[in-house]
């Protein structure tokens, strides 16, 4: 979204306990920095349990004084309700919107649904061969391994910031 001109992007979390929270609002920051871009540009709203938290949130987003050009929903039912705030809004082609994990559907709305995604299945596999190494007696420390996301872009998170 930085690259299609977006500097005042929403960033929509799910509870702040939660680790991935975290580190995806990090990473959404990071990125902010990398591009030289200031934080404070940037609204946040975390603690959003569901589709409707969400929703809600991205609708007060958009009748706030500071209406942000594009959205990065860290959570898939986050996105869901981002999606429908806008779409309820005729917002859909004009602000931009990246959720994190892909969404059953995604590439058959229109515009397609861009999104960061995980790899469930190789998520499961790791975590499977760790714990049957450990039934098998495995005495290695833990360790952390990184699965890559991918960016599957759709449309959404294509759209560029109106001047």
């Amino acid at each position: 979204m930085i690259d299609h001109g977006h500097h005042r992007i929403a960033l929509l979390l799910d509870r702040m306990d939660l680790i991935t929270a975290v580190q995806r609002r990090q990473g959404f920051f990071d990125a902010f920095g990398a591009a030289g871009i200031r934080t404070d540009l940037a609204a946040v709203v975390s603690e959003l349990h569901d589709e409707h938290a969400a929703r809600r949130a991205v609708l007060d987003l958009m009748a706030s004084d500071d209406v942000p050009t594009a959205v990065f929903s860290a959570q898939n039912l986050i996105t869901l309700g981002a999606l429908h705030a806008l779409r309820e809004l005729g917002l859909e082609r004009t602000v931009a919107l990246v959720g994190f994990d892909d969404l059953p559907l995604a590439d058959l709305i229109d515009p397609g649904v861009t999104v960061v995604a995980q790899n469930p299945q190789e998520i499961g596999r790791l975590a499977a061969e760790r714990l049957f190494a450990l039934l098998d007696g495995s005495t290695d420390s833990a360790r952390r391994i990184i699965v890559p996301t991918t960016l599957i872009a759709r449309g959404t998170g294509e759209l560029t910031a109106p001047r």
